[in-house]
């Protein structure tokens, strides 16, 4: 309520559209272990659906979109009654390598139409070195049949255009998100006592 006072005011603007709520959000749960320490994809894509929602977009989980079940769907605002399209269409999962991000790339490909405004893929990596996963998946992302440039790679971010399966002359703008929740672990030092 504070914030929503804020932006009332002009204090603290809102963002500008869905994905930035998720990449600012992003950023918070990368720099925070104890926000995501042991949750799953589930609990992971709630928390995102739930920053949605306080920045006042029509977000739902698991909601009919296309041809199945969209992880995370902001609808467009209603005109007369009808709705056209969604203003976002996201898919969630957990970094499980290049194969399972080309088979999310095409699950996406399926839940998406020419009249939605923004796709997603967001990957959660909770293993590894996150340098060498976000450039293993520039490498799948650049070699899947539905996705095609210009790429715009912001390390962990990159923005292409998708091609929806229902119709392959038409594109919409997408983006790749990669979020570092990898907890670093210090190794052991032993330190040697002279007497």
């Amino acid at each position: 309520q504070f914030l929503c006072a804020l932006e009332a005011v002009g204090a603290y603007p809102a963002p500008s559209n869905p994905m930035a709520v998720i990449e600012q959000y992003a950023n918070v749960l990368s720099t925070n272990a104890q926000l995501h320490q042991g949750l799953n994809e589930n609990s992971l894509r709630a928390h995102i659906v739930q920053q949605l929602i306080n920045a006042r977009y029509q977000a739902v989980s698991e909601a009919h979109s296309y041809q199945g079940h969209a992880d995370i769907v902001v609808k467009n605002a209603t005109f007369g009654g009808v709705s056209v399209g969604n203003q976002l269409v996201a898919e969630c999962k957990i970094w499980g390598g290049q194969l399972a991000l080309s088979d999310a790339l095409s699950q996406l490909c399926k839940y998406v139409t020419g009249s939605d405004g923004q796709a997603a893929l967001i990957v959660f990596v909770k293993e590894g070195n996150f340098s060498d996963i976000c450039r293993k998946a520039s490498e799948s992302l650049n070699g899947h049949p539905s996705a095609q440039g210009p790429y715009f790679n912001n390390g962990s971010s990159i923005n292409f255009n998708l091609i929806p399966m229902q119709n392959i002359s038409q594109s919409i703008p997408a983006t790749l998100l990669l979020i570092n929740l990898t907890i670093p672990r210090y190794t052991r030092t032993m330190e040697v006592k002279y007497f």
